[in-house]
């Protein structure tokens, strides 16, 4: 009875864990939004006159460029609405099934492995500033969570399968 009540101590644990790293997979998609907003804002000029030197004009290059945006940060917030809704109902004690788990791993090393292939190109390192090294940082603590999402997922339905085998 004693290791039951540890398995039960457990499970509320990673529960807990688990609505809270779902609320943080959300929080990371707001930021998303807004590094974006900050990015576009601040580098509108060059994004247009890179996009100019290709033969469009700056105003179908601006629609083209924000109708882009728009489309990728709605994938991205859907996914990461998907991720964390998923995790908070799993920690919650609903039933849901591995796919969230599988799609927050894969953002998890993507986002890994493009952090450090921009460290490891050739140049990037004289190219690395302020706005660089906070990206980076908050990137992978993106990552980090994703990870221990994914992580407290599988430890929840480990411990119901074996609170289930001793009941």
């Amino acid at each position: 009875m004693q290791e039951n009540d540890a398995l039960h101590i457990q499970l509320r644990k990673n529960q807990d864990t688990l609505k809270n790293v779902g609320l943080g997979v959300m929080a990371f998609g707001a930021w998303s939004i807004v590094r974006t907003i900050l990015y576009t804002t601040l580098q509108w000029n060059s994004i247009i006159e890179n996009m100019v030197e290709q033969e469009l004009s700056a105003k179908t290059a601006g629609i083209m460029y924000v109708i882009v945006i728009v489309m990728i940060m709605a994938v991205e917030i859907a996914i990461r609405l998907y991720i964390g809704r998923s995790a908070i109902a799993e920690g919650k004690g609903e039933r849901k099934r591995p796919g969230y788990i599988v799609v927050a791993f894969l953002i998890a090393l993507m986002d890994l492995s493009l952090m450090f292939s921009f460290i490891m190109l050739p140049g990037a390192r004289a190219e690395i500033g302020l706005n660089s090294l906070v990206t980076m940082f908050v990137e992978f603590t993106s990552a980090v969570i994703l990870l221990e999402m994914c992580q407290s997922a599988i430890r929840v339905r480990k411990l119901l399968r074996q609170i289930a085998e001793q009941g």
